[in-house]
């Protein structure tokens, strides 16, 4: 007889015990499947990754929309009291922080007084609403909290209260 044409059932070199009989598709599937689940941690790991850090720049963006804010109130009452000079250089530093943000695609948008057109009811949530009857459209009144926004995508939408026409 042809001996390429007898079956020996010699296991195969190289291959454990326990796989030594599957068929060789199997011990592939086997294989890819633990492979795409290995890729779908490391995709969830990644995104978990990115949220965090999304969620750390929204918060510095906001400290330095309330540090910007805080120095804009109380600048006008330091210059009579001297401590002008410490919130000129506050200011300044998160100025730069700002402008850091800035350079990484983020934005900081509070545009307190302001007509609430509809790009802006996208950005903010109507907390609150003031009626106005000299008013013909509404406008934002107060900013609770800014929007953070990253390349056109919203990280956080902001508060507003809303000054309507009552008419």
């Amino acid at each position: 007889m042809n001996s390429g044409l007898q079956i020996n059932n010699k296991p195969r070199e190289d291959v454990p015990d326990n796989l030594a009989d599957l068929p060789l598709v199997t011990i592939a599937w086997r294989a890819m499947k633990q492979d795409y689940r290995q890729r779908l941690e490391e995709r969830k790991h990644y995104r978990d990754e990115h949220e965090r850090l999304q969620d750390v720049l929204v918060a510095l963006a906001e400290e330095i929309y309330k540090v910007r804010l805080s120095s804009e109130i109380i600048l006008p009452g330091a210059e009579q009291t001297g401590g002008s000079l410490l919130l000129k250089e506050l200011t300044a530093i998160a100025g730069r922080m700002e402008e850091a943000l800035t350079s990484a695609g983020i934005e900081i948008i509070a545009p307190a007084g302001a007509t609430f057109t509809t790009e802006l009811m996208e950005m903010f949530d109507n907390v609150a609403q003031l009626p106005n009857p000299v008013l013909t459209v509404p406008r934002i009144a107060q900013i609770l909290s800014p929007a953070i926004i990253c390349r056109d995508a919203v990280l956080r939408m902001g508060k507003a209260v809303i000054e309507v026409p009552t008419s």
